[in-house]
């Protein structure tokens, strides 16, 4: 249920500063259709979907790729793949013991380099703008599972091991001070 309170929090945030930049967007998306011979609502829709198709390519691919440059660049070696069940793709570092301090910014890394990138854009041109609101708002609420790790990691004892043995199996390992080994509950 995390990504519906992110993608409330992203569309308020994002898109209050995407309105107060873009001041002319409802011009652009219903008015100049209106002009253009198009009609407000099918203009609207096709400026709409362009963006949003793209955005969603550009942000699924782009997240896991930086995902993937994180993880390397700790000396991890990645496995991709696709998750039906989730309609999502992956990056993932399978049997590999992974401190618990590195994957906090493994799994951060995508929100901020994308956010740091995107923001700037929405006081571009109405269709960049509009783009990039649509990937803010895709990559935050998206990455629920990368927040969650996040959050995770940073509660357990410095030192802590996290072992992926397949996709969606993760044991923790807890320095020798804290109990042994547990199974990490899954997301």
């Amino acid at each position: 249920m995390l990504p519906v309170p992110l993608a409330l929090l992203a569309a308020l945030i994002f898109g209050g500063l995407f309105v107060i930049v873009q001041d002319e967007i409802l011009h652009w998306l219903f008015i100049e259709p209106v002009l253009a011979g198009v009609g407000p609502i099918p203009g609207a829709l096709i400026t709409l979907v362009v963006p949003f198709g793209i955005a969603l390519f550009v942000t699924a691919v782009t997240h896991e790729f930086l995902h993937a440059i994180a993880f390397r660049l700790y000396g991890y070696d990645v496995t991709y793949g696709v998750a039906p069940g989730v309609g999502g793709i992956y990056t993932v570092a399978l049997d590999q013991f992974q401190r618990c301090e590195e994957l906090v910014v493994i799994a951060l890394a995508p929100a901020i380099v994308i956010t740091l990138v995107c923001l700037p854009l929405l006081a571009a041109t109405p269709l960049v703008a509009l783009t990039a609101l649509f990937v803010l708002l895709l990559n935050t609420s998206g990455a629920a599972g990368d927040w969650y790790l996040a959050w995770r990691c940073l509660r357990l004892p410095r030192g802590t091991l996290i072992y992926d043995s397949s996709v969606g199996q993760s044991y923790i390992y807890e320095p020798s001070n804290s109990s042994s080994h547990r199974k990490m509950p899954s997301r």
